[in-house]
């Protein structure tokens, strides 16, 4: 068995009204510290390999807890980024929703080119790509943290559970969650989809039954 735990970062003041994106400078307010640290106190009882991040500031700041309870370096991973929304990065969503191509995003979200930037189906690979890559550095019984975005856990989720990509936003992906992907000799399993944390109550992530798998 090997393990994937994709950890959506935690909250920041800036994506609260507007769009971040790559943005620098986007930094975790004191919730967002508290979200990282509850992620580190309840991922530390497991055999964590090796922790990923995306480039992007607010995704390792999440990840800097966890790294200094398992001593272990961070490695950054340009297939964890987020979304390249190109030209509407820094908008406010009142600006966006004026838009008719960010309106189309509910109904045709796979016909969007962000002006500049990506398309859905290009994050999608190159996520993809990453954990795959990721899942092959695993040995057995060991497990990998990846910190990243929510529209690449949702579009990463599609994979894994044999979804339609245009089906992506069905899912919804908090700050600080844990989504966890299982890979065995049996198959793909996904035994948690955004969960929540708590402050700390002796929770380790187990592999387990769902009806979510993929041979």
């Amino acid at each position: 068995m090997k393990q994937i735990i994709l950890v959506r970062h935690g909250e920041n003041d800036f994506g609260k009204k507007r769009l971040a994106g790559r943005l620098p400078g986007v930094v975790l307010n004191a919730n967002g510290q508290e979200q990282a640290n509850q992620v580190a106190a309840y991922l530390s009882p497991l055999n964590i390999a090796a922790i990923y991040s995306s480039p992007i500031e607010r995704a390792q700041q999440t990840a800097q807890p966890l790294c200094r309870c398992k001593s272990l370096p961070l490695r950054i991973d340009d297939g964890l980024i987020e979304i390249d929304y190109g030209d509407f990065q820094g908008k406010s969503y009142r600006q966006l929703r004026r838009i008719d191509l960010w309106k189309s995003l509910a109904s045709q979200p796979l016909a969007v080119r962000f002006p500049g930037g990506e398309t859905f189906t290009q994050a999608c690979e190159r996520a993809v790509a990453a954990v795959e890559g990721i899942l092959a550095t695993l040995q057995d019984n060991q497990t990998a943290v990846c910190f990243t975005h929510a529209d690449v856990i949702r579009l990463v989720l599609t994979h894994y559970l044999c979804m339609p990509l245009g089906e992506f936003q069905r899912l919804h992906i908090d700050q600080g969650s844990l989504t966890v992907i299982v890979v065995s000799a049996s198959g793909v399993i996904v035994p948690h989809i955004n969960l929540v944390l708590r402050p700390f109550a002796g929770f380790v992530v187990k592999e387990s039954r769902s009806p979510a798998s993929k041979k």
